[in-house]
């Protein structure tokens, strides 16, 4: 199901950028092993949220997707 009021181009749009972004062997080793590091999920989450402005990646990401 998808969220009311969000296109499924939007949906299709999203899913192919993460897709694209992420399933490629340099990207996909880059972006996660860059972004964990090593150590527990739980701790990664802490930081991760403590440190990046999570609104500013949320807006790049739609940009770079293709959002509206």
């Amino acid at each position: 199901m998808r969220r009311p009021g969000v296109s499924p181009e939007n949906v299709h749009r999203l899913f192919r950028f993460v897709s694209d972004f992420s399933c490629s062997a340099y990207g996909g080793v880059m972006q996660y092993a860059g972004v964990h590091g090593g150590g527990s999920p739980v701790m990664e989450m802490i930081g991760i949220r403590s440190q990046y402005d999570l609104e500013y990646r949320k807006n790049l990401v739609r940009h770079l997707a293709g959002l509206d």
